[in-house]
């Protein structure tokens, strides 16, 4: 543990409102969250996500920079994108 780079923290838990999911990706129950890794992204059995990070000077811009790539990667190459992508073509082929 003491050589990542980050925590992922997988929540079992359904989200009930915007409330919870707040207080959830901030803190959650504790039990498994590492708050002295540089940023820790959680993610819910429902799919909904967030990085919770060090708010120190010299992470403010270098996070959310990280955190809007991977979120711009993932929208434009999703694998679900994909395999869509590839069934439609394949029935194309089979026609």
């Amino acid at each position: 543990m003491e050589s990542t780079l980050f925590c992922l923290c997988l929540d079992d838990e359904s989200m009930k409102d915007h409330i919870h999911v707040s207080h959830n990706m901030l803190h959650g129950d504790g039990t498994n969250r590492c708050y002295d890794k540089s940023f820790s992204i959680i993610m819910t059995k429902s799919g909904i996500a967030a990085i919770n990070f060090e708010r120190s000077w010299g992470d403010g811009v270098a996070v959310p920079r990280f955190q809007n790539e991977v979120f711009k990667d993932s929208s434009e190459n999703s694998l679900l994108l994909l395999f869509l992508k590839e069934s439609l073509s394949a029935k194309e082929k089979s026609i």
